[in-house]
């Protein structure tokens, strides 16, 4: 109290003299700025005056006026020596309250002792006892104030980052052109919503804490704060956005598995797994619409953040995830590098006919702390790590066709129906997911980066056989020392083993890229021009092998040489398509059966890959049509599952060969 005294009673001496300097009329506001000016040339306040928050109360309150505080002060500086400030505010070492670092925390209980006399005290009037009362009551609240102030202070954020956060905050997402830009403006505003929200929270906490004398509560609620702020955060945290590219050459650590002669998965067509029976017809024009879809993606060539050319698919996969196992359905998709599958909790979703996946619940759940050479990959997804939210390793996915994720990256227990199961197989956990899976549970992503499935086998191989569209047999998948072409032999296929290397391209390492060379029809190569389907070191052109596309779409150049041919060949009418994609269809109302028509033959470096009449050829008897399952782009050529259905095909990762054989895919 002494201490408050001193210091009130040297600024209102400092407020005296810049009044007598001052003429009449000066502001209040501007004498109280020079006084507190004239003060802090006083060493002993350096500090300056520490109590201005409250310095209207004090003003106003008797033992404060001009006469006591300078009586009080002749009292004081008598009995300095004497004085123990240990329990309020040290003007020399500027020593403060432990409750905060930034504003003293002072004992205002006014008693007699606080003037320092010895003398025997005369009684107090009732109107005098009132006032003492009132002025007690005063400083009370006055201290309940500054304590929360003090809590307030401890806990709020930078001034300076506040303003900056307000600047995202009231952006208005309409004035923002960009669709990338916008969805992380309007991200942003999310996390700045519930990090404020979360903080005021904390302050709630904080104080409640404060009050708890017991030491086992005040444990208590810590770890609740450190829950809040995990749980928070690991759902609400956006993915750092770092917009650069940086290739880890570090070597992937496999996952170990149960089964030593690797897997065999059946796959599921998308347009058998919805139940519902459909015509021949109503399949390929589904197909076909997927995949036109697929092309605008691709050659939409966005560069702002990974984009795979994945998300809406034509086969899928069921397995099971944790420990239980969870039942999973996800797309099969050789366009994309991550596994993931949307988890608890989901704060934004998309219908899936099955629960999400709960790492609560699962005993073989594993977080990938940020320490992984898995969370600074940023080749084919954004990754990040958040040390300061509890060492968590955060992801964002993008998809051609607008599906994204985001999440968590952890590692996981995949089961298999036969009983088999791959331990440690990193994976994303997805809490903001968006657009459409077509009712499915998630993504395995096949492509050839570090996230991939096979990238996380040993070895790292895998084979598929596609069975003909209007087949009811399953196709399958073979994972591990299971892919192999078995000597040309398995299926019954016939014909030798073609192996063609991939064509590595730095700007799209996901993707499995074929050297086409050149196209034959009917035993006469075509004159198409050698850069039509030439890989550039941009990325752009090329051909890529995907399971995940339909149709056969070549390079403009290289197509319109095709299409002239195939018109030449058919020589038949020209008739109109009956879905957007379908580039080149014949009219056949005056026919009973389909012409015959040529050998296809694509040239890859190593290998030619030959296709009859109804591997390149849709014949459609219910609508007379007769149509090409190849159409052109303006961007890179893609060899769709349409011509690799009856051909089994097996990438090696760690050979970095494509192999394929002629194959009866249904005798699997």
């Amino acid at each position: 109290m002494n201490t408050m005294i001193a210091v009130v009673s040297k600024l209102k001496g400092c407020i005296r003299q810049i009044e007598e300097l001052n003429p009449s009329g000066a502001l209040e506001e501007d004498i109280m700025n020079h006084a507190q000016m004239l003060l802090v040339q006083n060493p002993n306040y350096s500090k300056g005056f520490k109590f201005g928050h409250v310095w209207s109360i004090l003003q106003g309150i008797e033992k404060f006026n001009s006469d006591n505080v300078k009586a009080t002060y002749t009292r004081v500086q008598g009995q300095t020596a004497q004085a123990d400030y240990s329990q309020s505010y040290n003007l020399e070492k500027d020593i403060y309250s432990p409750s905060s670092p930034h504003v003293s925390s002072f004992n205002l209980n006014i008693t007699d002792s606080d003037s320092g006399s010895t003398s025997t005290k005369r009684p107090i009037g009732v109107k005098k006892a009132k006032l003492k009362r009132k002025n007690e009551q005063q400083f009370s609240k006055m201290v309940s104030q500054n304590d929360e102030l003090v809590s307030a202070l401890d806990l709020s954020t930078n001034v300076a980052m506040f303003k900056e956060e307000n600047k995202i905050l009231f952006k208005y997402l309409n004035t923002i052109a960009d669709p990338i830009i916008r969805e992380f403006i309007r991200d942003e505003q999310v996390r700045i919503m519930q990090k404020r929200t979360k903080i005021k929270n904390l302050n709630q906490l904080h104080i409640k804490e404060k009050h708890l004398g017991s030491i086992r509560l005040k444990k208590k609620n810590k770890d609740l704060k450190i829950l809040l702020m995990v749980r928070v955060k690991v759902a609400m945290a956006n993915v750092l956005y770092h917009f650069f590219m940086m290739l880890l050459l570090v070597e992937n650590p496999l996952a170990s598995s149960t089964s030593g002669d690797g897997f065999r998965l059946t796959l599921t067509h998308v347009d058998s797994a919805a139940g519902a029976s459909r015509t021949l017809a109503q399949r390929i024009h589904r197909a076909v619409r997927r995949s036109y879809s697929r092309k605008r993606a691709i050659e939409a060539k966005r560069s702002v953040v990974p984009v795979s050319y994945g998300g809406e698919s034509e086969y899928l996969v069921s397995f099971g995830i944790g420990s239980p196992a969870l039942p999973v359905t996800a797309i099969l998709d050789t366009g994309s590098d991550l596994i993931w599958t949307q988890c608890v909790p989901c704060f934004e979703s998309i219908p899936q006919p099955s629960p999400f996946y709960n790492s609560f619940k699962s005993s073989s759940y594993s977080r990938i702390p940020c320490s992984n050479p898995f969370c600074s990959d940023a080749s084919s997804i954004l990754s990040s790590c958040a040390s300061s939210e509890g060492d968590l390793c955060l992801y964002w996915i993008s998809y051609g066709d607008e599906t994204r994720s985001r999440g968590l990256l952890a590692t996981e227990t995949l089961r298999f129906g036969d009983g088999s199961s791959i331990h440690g197989v990193i994976f994303g956990c997805g809490f903001w997911n968006k657009s459409t899976l077509s009712n499915f549970t998630g993504i395995v992503g096949m492509g050839r980066g570090r996230f991939s499935l096979p990238a996380q086998l040993n070895p790292p191989r895998f084979s598929y056989c596609f069975t003909s569209i209007n087949s009811s047999a399953t196709s399958h998948l073979f994972l591990g020392t299971k892919a192999s072409l078995g000597g040309g032999n398995r299926g019954g296929g016939g014909g030798s083993i073609g192996s063609t290397p991939f064509t590595p391209s730095p700007p799209n390492p996901s993707f499995y890229y074929l050297s086409l060379i050149g196209i034959s029809l009917g035993g006469t190569r075509l004159p198409i021009p050698p850069s039509a389907f030439q890989l550039n070191p941009d990325g752009s052109n090329g051909m890529i092998i995907d399971s995940g596309t339909f149709l056969t779409i070549l390079n403009q150049p290289g197509y319109d040489v095709l299409r002239k041919e195939l018109i030449k060949q058919a020589r038949l009418p020209l008739a109109e398509s009956p879905v957007q994609g379908l580039d080149l269809c014949f009219s056949l109302k005056k026919r009973k059966s389909a012409p015959r028509m040529p050998e296809l033959v694509f040239h890859f470096d190593g290998a030619d890959m030959r296709f009859q009449r109804d591997k390149y050829m849709i014949y459609e008897p219910e609508e007379g049509l007769f149509c090409s399952a190849i159409a052109g782009t303006d961007g890179p050529s893609i060899l769709g599952n349409y011509q690799q259905q009856d051909m089994h095909i097996l990438y090696d990762l760690k050979a970095n060969v494509l192999s394929f054989v002629p194959a009866n895919c249904d005798r699997f």
